[in-house]
Protein backbone atom coordinates (compact mmCIF):
# COMPACT_ATOMS: atom_id res chain seq x y z
CA UNK A 1 0.00 0.00 0.00
CA UNK A 2 2.95 2.30 0.64
CA UNK A 3 4.19 2.66 -2.97
CA UNK A 4 0.06 3.71 -4.11
CA UNK A 5 -0.51 5.89 -2.04
CA UNK A 6 -3.66 7.10 -0.09
CA UNK A 7 -4.81 7.22 3.12
CA UNK A 8 -7.40 4.49 3.62
CA UNK A 9 -4.88 1.73 4.85
CA UNK A 10 -3.99 4.32 7.81
CA UNK A 11 -8.02 3.50 8.84
CA UNK A 12 -7.62 -0.87 8.48
CA UNK A 13 -7.73 -1.73 12.55
CA UNK A 14 -9.80 -5.30 12.32
CA UNK A 15 -9.52 -5.75 15.90
CA UNK A 16 -13.31 -5.91 16.03
CA UNK A 17 -13.33 -9.16 14.34
CA UNK A 18 -11.34 -11.24 16.72
CA UNK A 19 -14.34 -10.15 19.41
CA UNK A 20 -16.24 -12.89 17.34
CA UNK A 21 -14.43 -15.68 18.41
CA UNK A 22 -15.48 -17.87 20.83
CA UNK A 23 -14.40 -21.24 22.13
CA UNK A 24 -17.79 -22.41 22.26
CA UNK A 25 -18.10 -22.55 18.53
CA UNK A 26 -15.30 -22.80 16.57
CA UNK A 27 -16.69 -23.06 13.02
CA UNK A 28 -19.54 -20.32 13.63
CA UNK A 29 -16.85 -18.45 15.09
CA UNK A 30 -14.36 -18.67 11.89
CA UNK A 31 -17.03 -17.94 9.28
CA UNK A 32 -18.14 -14.90 11.49
CA UNK A 33 -14.32 -13.87 11.87
CA UNK A 34 -13.70 -14.19 8.23
CA UNK A 35 -16.87 -12.40 7.15
CA UNK A 36 -16.01 -9.27 9.60
CA UNK A 37 -12.42 -9.05 7.83
CA UNK A 38 -14.30 -9.44 4.53
CA UNK A 39 -15.79 -6.07 4.75
CA UNK A 40 -13.13 -4.47 6.27
CA UNK A 41 -10.85 -5.45 3.34
CA UNK A 42 -14.06 -4.33 1.23
CA UNK A 43 -13.35 -0.68 2.80
CA UNK A 44 -9.91 -1.04 1.53
CA UNK A 45 -10.51 -2.48 -1.99
CA UNK A 46 -13.73 -2.50 -3.42
CA UNK A 47 -15.35 -5.73 -3.80
CA UNK A 48 -12.03 -7.46 -2.22
CA UNK A 49 -14.30 -10.27 -0.66
CA UNK A 50 -15.75 -11.27 -4.17
CA UNK A 51 -12.76 -13.03 -4.78
CA UNK A 52 -13.31 -14.79 -1.17
CA UNK A 53 -13.21 -18.88 -2.29
CA UNK A 54 -15.26 -19.73 0.85
CA UNK A 55 -12.20 -21.74 2.76
CA UNK A 56 -10.76 -19.82 5.61
CA UNK A 57 -9.54 -20.68 8.98
CA UNK A 58 -8.66 -19.15 11.95
CA UNK A 59 -5.65 -19.83 14.22
CA UNK A 60 -6.73 -17.90 17.73
CA UNK A 61 -5.17 -19.90 20.75
CA UNK A 62 -6.99 -17.99 23.08
CA UNK A 63 -10.56 -19.45 21.81
CA UNK A 64 -9.59 -22.64 21.41
CA UNK A 65 -10.73 -24.94 24.51
CA UNK A 66 -7.64 -27.72 24.40
CA UNK A 67 -4.73 -25.08 24.07
CA UNK A 68 -5.35 -22.98 26.82
CA UNK A 69 -3.17 -20.35 25.40
CA UNK A 70 -0.19 -22.08 26.19
CA UNK A 71 2.80 -22.08 24.65
CA UNK A 72 6.74 -21.61 24.91
CA UNK A 73 8.50 -18.67 25.47
CA UNK A 74 11.53 -17.86 27.16
CA UNK A 75 11.66 -14.45 28.59
CA UNK A 76 14.34 -11.92 28.22
CA UNK A 77 17.72 -12.87 28.67
CA UNK A 78 17.27 -16.69 28.83
CA UNK A 79 18.43 -16.98 25.11
CA UNK A 80 21.48 -15.72 26.45
CA UNK A 81 21.57 -17.44 29.55
CA UNK A 82 20.82 -21.23 28.28
CA UNK A 83 19.10 -21.34 25.39
CA UNK A 84 20.47 -23.94 23.21
CA UNK A 85 21.62 -25.88 26.93
CA UNK A 86 18.14 -27.55 27.11
CA UNK A 87 18.97 -30.43 25.07
CA UNK A 88 22.36 -31.70 26.73
CA UNK A 89 22.51 -34.65 28.53
CA UNK A 90 22.71 -35.52 31.85
CA UNK A 91 23.99 -39.28 32.55
CA UNK A 92 21.25 -41.35 31.25
CA UNK A 93 18.88 -38.44 30.89
CA UNK A 94 17.92 -37.60 27.31
CA UNK A 95 15.98 -34.52 26.98
CA UNK A 96 13.72 -33.78 23.93
CA UNK A 97 10.85 -32.09 22.95
CA UNK A 98 9.71 -28.44 21.21
CA UNK A 99 11.02 -26.48 23.90
CA UNK A 100 15.01 -28.22 23.66
CA UNK A 101 15.08 -27.06 19.77
CA UNK A 102 17.10 -24.41 18.86
CA UNK A 103 15.93 -23.98 15.22
CA UNK A 104 12.42 -24.50 16.10
CA UNK A 105 11.78 -23.62 19.41
CA UNK A 106 8.27 -23.93 20.69
CA UNK A 107 6.43 -26.00 17.30
CA UNK A 108 5.86 -29.43 16.32
CA UNK A 109 8.66 -29.41 14.11
CA UNK A 110 10.98 -28.98 16.97
CA UNK A 111 9.37 -31.57 19.06
CA UNK A 112 10.19 -33.91 16.18
CA UNK A 113 13.67 -32.85 14.79
CA UNK A 114 14.50 -33.39 19.05
CA UNK A 115 12.94 -36.68 18.99
CA UNK A 116 15.09 -37.92 16.46
CA UNK A 117 18.08 -36.42 17.88
CA UNK A 118 17.55 -37.99 21.24
CA UNK A 119 16.58 -41.37 19.19
CA UNK A 120 19.83 -41.15 17.85
CA UNK A 121 22.11 -40.69 21.06
CA UNK A 122 20.57 -44.09 22.63
CA UNK A 123 21.38 -45.31 19.09
CA UNK A 124 24.62 -44.26 19.30
CA UNK A 125 24.91 -45.42 23.15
Amino acid sequence: MCCLGGTKGNTFQPDEGFNVLTPSSPNDSTQSYVQASLEYLDEIWSNASSSYIRQGTVSAPWADQNFLGAYACLKPGQYAQFHGYESVRIGNIHFAGDSTSVNFFGFMEGGAEEGQRAAQELIDD
